[in-house]
């Protein structure tokens, strides 16, 4: 075993955002003298920036469960990621096990892997990082969104199943489901207060961030939007055709573009070839156009810039904007004519933008040092064997 090394592993989400998360805690690391590979769930849209932040990129084993929003329970989050599935388990374990093999960390660093989670317990130390609604706090309260969600049978079915895989490599089976946590070091949720949906419940203390976010300024002499858009998504042509058509100066960072089969063009829209570090993405706009994904949703909170979500999403992204419509912030649209409505809104309306303003200003913002002192402490735990 490499006690300085460190493998970093992501499964699910959009992909580019966890893994810049991923880097931002392996440079902290990399300061106490760890070395970091980080496996992402896409290489081929993430593995540039890693890399171009200095870390090794690796692509992390695909699991590909089928498409279920079901994130209520414990067991839910489980079964959306194919853990009730005993052969997407066993493959899924299978292959984190080679890695596991090749790599030999001295502990494992987790965002929404929970298949790396499994195949790391008993074997080595683990920390997870995440996002409110993939880190919930059970030690003070059930991690349950909706009681009324409880099954019974489904956390029977993932016991079996995690039991098979177990079985496979010579381990016992778990007791329960709380038992996956048995060999977590830490447990960080990296996101600001009003995205947590266990806020209520959950340590400030195990509450982090990781990115400097920015700070509020007045609006633009001049419209500007900052659009991201992954071109995967369904609505993506159509949100930027609206662009293009409501002759308001847009400038786009649009992920995966061989996915779309046209890009509207046009004097209004320009395309931008490097994202925008998250810290600087508020700063001369007047609005932002995204598809729910934590990061921006924070920074252009952070910003003071009103936000709209003209995209349907996942369950995070989905909750993510209603977070935005509850505060104020952000205008979930559905249509052409409801996209162009907000966007000449987000222009026009000194109150909503004022409104926005006065949320950043009034926002908690934690400490990116802080932060990162934590992880460091519990990574050095972690290295001296949990």
């Amino acid at each position: 075993m490499n006690r300085r090394r460190v493998l970093f592993g992501n499964e699910f989400g959009g992909g580019l955002g966890h893994a810049l998360r991923m880097c931002r805690v392996a440079a902290s690391l990399t300061a106490d003298g760890f070395d970091c590979v980080i496996y992402v769930r896409r290489l081929a849209e993430s593995g540039a920036h890693v890399v171009g932040r200095g870390f090794e990129a690796r692509q992390a084993p695909t699991i590909d469960p089928p498409a279920r929003d079901m994130w209520a329970t414990p067991a839910q989050r489980l079964a959306a990621a194919g853990m009730d599935d005993p052969a997407i388990a066993a493959r899924a374990g299978a292959a984190w096990d080679a890695v596991l093999d090749e790599v030999d960390p001295a502990f494992v660093v987790l965002d929404s892997a929970i298949h790396l989670q499994l195949a790391a317990l008993d074997r080595v130390p683990a920390i997870r990082i995440g996002n409110g609604m993939t880190v919930p706090a059970p030690t003070r309260a059930p991690a349950v969104l909706d009681p009324d969600e409880i099954d019974p049978a489904l956390d029977a079915r993932i016991l079996e199943s995690l039991a098979a895989a177990r079985r496979r490599r010579g381990l016992p089976p778990l007791a329960a489901l709380d038992d996956l946590e048995r060999g977590l070091v830490a447990a960080f949720a990296a996101c600001l207060a009003p995205f947590d949906p266990f806020a209520h419940v959950r340590d400030p203390a195990d509450r982090v961030h990781f990115a400097t976010l920015p700070e509020p300024r007045p609006p633009p002499a001049r419209p500007l939007v900052y659009a991201y858009l992954s071109g995967e998504e369904p609505e993506a042509g159509a949100c930027l055709a609206g662009l293009a058509g409501s002759g308001i100066p847009a400038a786009v960072y649009l992920k995966m573009p061989e996915k779309l089969a046209t890009r509207p063009g046009g004097h209004a829209l320009t395309y931008l070839e490097r994202l925008p570090e998250i810290g600087r993405i508020a700063e001369g706009v007047s609005a932002i156009v995204h598809h729910g994904s934590l990061g921006v949703s924070e920074a252009a909170l952070a910003g003071g810039v009103p936000q709209i979500v003209p995209t349907e999403g996942h369950f995070e992204w989905a909750w993510n904007t209603a977070v935005l419509e509850r505060l104020g912030a952000g205008r979930r649209t559905r249509g052409a004519v409801a996209f162009a409505e907000a966007l000449r809104a987000a222009v026009d309306d000194d109150g909503w933008a004022r409104e926005c303003r006065g949320l950043a200003e009034a926002l908690e913002r934690p400490s990116v040092s802080e932060s990162e002192s934590k992880v460091r402490t519990a990574a050095a735990r972690a290295a001296a064997g949990g």
